[in-house]
């Protein structure tokens, strides 16, 4: 797939920095969208109030899919601060704010969101769509993934010319690994992230096989990058398969 021959060809983290001031399109093979992070948030409500306006917040994600507004979300497995993400792809960055905010767990203040400018493959939620149209009224097949959240490290700028170039080298080869041995599913930028550079989707069984790996990464061991892992529920085929060369 184009859109990961072009992230692995290209450094990840210089190009954020560039891309946030610059871009105007994604380049071939992948797409804009806008990245919901569904943190939790500060109401207290009963056990039985909670629970409603979760069926409702399920039931919304439902609608927003189905107007074609939403290309794919799930939970996070374990409890904690962040509950789970949502992808939208609409025309606007507007368009996605009024979408995730008219969520009636938002509204409530059970959930809140963050909401950021991503490139990601093209084709996100195409095979469960297909799915879903040819298994109606069957329970969507999930499956777990390892969401790696890519952060600026403490020693992001320590590096320079001929060492930075050396090290990005290294960071690159290292995602071109995960690709080839099937563990790298999607990569892509956020563009507005402030420390937040970027994703990977790994398809490894647990998180510790993915924290394992994170750690080869020699951007993560010399401190430019930092990783979040969380495990993450979603529809098989929410993700496409990438292709390498």
């Amino acid at each position: 797939m184009k859109s990961l021959r072009y992230l692995i060809l290209v450094s990840l983290p210089f190009l954020l920095g560039f891309l946030a001031l610059q871009a105007q399109e994604p380049p071939p093979g992948m797409a804009s969208y806008y990245f919901v992070f569904l943190k939790a948030g500060s109401a207290e409500l009963s056990e039985q109030e909670s629970g409603e306006i979760m069926q409702a917040h399920v039931a919304h994600l439902s609608r927003q899919w189905e107007e074609g507004r939403l290309v794919a979300s799930g939970p996070l497995i374990e409890a904690g601060e962040l509950r789970g993400i949502a992808i939208y792809r609409t025309t606007s960055l507007e368009q996605a704010r009024q979408a995730a905010t008219s969520d009636p767990a938002v509204r409530a203040g059970l959930l809140q969101v963050r909401i950021l400018t991503w490139w990601g493959p093209e084709g996100i939620g195409d095979g469960y769509k297909q799915w879903a149209s040819e298994n109606p009224g069957q329970p969507d097949p999930m499956k777990e993934y390892q969401l790696v959240l890519l952060k600026r490290g403490p020693k992001a700028d320590a590096f320079q010319g001929e060492e930075a170039r050396e090290l990005q080298a290294a960071h690159l080869a290292n995602i071109r690994k995960m690709a080839e041995a099937g563990q790298l599913l999607v990569a892509g930028p956020f563009l507005d992230g402030d420390s937040l550079r970027g994703i990977f989707v790994l398809t490894m069984d647990s998180v510790e096989e993915a924290r394992q790996a994170s750690r080869q990464d020699p951007a993560v061991q010399a401190g430019r990058l930092e990783m979040e892992i969380h495990r993450l529920a979603m529809a098989e085929g929410s993700f496409p398969k990438p292709e390498l060369p």
